[in-house]
């Protein structure tokens, strides 16, 4: 019987021993897991010391400026700071007006050189007959047949040529025999 209880002695001690074993384990991997979430997290805090100087500047002043003074200079700040205001207002809507000013530009521009060219080829006061003829003289026969079966399903007046196509040659091409 005594043998049985220095065996549960021991098997007491041994277990006491590997559950502090484990615990001190799972401790340790629970505090790397912390901070390798905290890191892929990557939070930066970013604080503006520019404003606490200023406060901690703005108490020293009153503790050793008379009021008089202070007050002329709280007046200055205030009238520097409102100037330095109304010319920031001043740029920020000159550069939205020159921002305006190159949009008009770049919609005034034509796209490409097809288009300047095809618009160009058409004058605004020719009647929409006279626009119709000579984008087919433009077109040739193939643009000749593409703008008569346009001219059936659509007024020629909303018919308008996007690019200028090339005239087709005398000789039928191999695609068209």
């Amino acid at each position: 019987m005594e043998y049985l209880i220095q065996y549960g002695m021991f098997l007491a001690k041994a277990a006491t021993i590997v559950v502090a074993i484990v615990l001190v384990i799972g401790a340790i991997a629970a505090a790397g897991s912390r901070q390798r979430r905290a890191s892929k997290r990557g939070e930066i805090v970013i604080e503006r010391l520019n404003d606490h100087l200023e406060d901690l500047h703005d108490a020293v002043r009153e503790e050793v400026i008379d009021p008089a003074t202070l007050k002329l200079d709280n007046k200055a700040r205030s009238k520097r700071e409102k100037e330095e205001a109304k010319a920031e207002t001043k740029r920020a809507k000159a550069e939205a007006k020159d921002k305006a000013k190159e949009k008009a530009k770049e919609k005034a521009k034509p796209k490409d050189e097809s288009t300047q060219g095809a618009n160009a080829a058409i004058p605004e006061n020719k009647s929409s007959n006279e626009v119709h003829a000579s984008m087919m003289r433009q077109a040739g026969a193939s643009g000749s047949m593409f703008w008569t079966l346009m001219g059936t399903l659509l007024p020629k007046k909303s018919v308008r040529c996007v690019r200028k196509l090339p005239p087709c040659s005398q000789s039928p091409s191999p695609v068209m025999r």
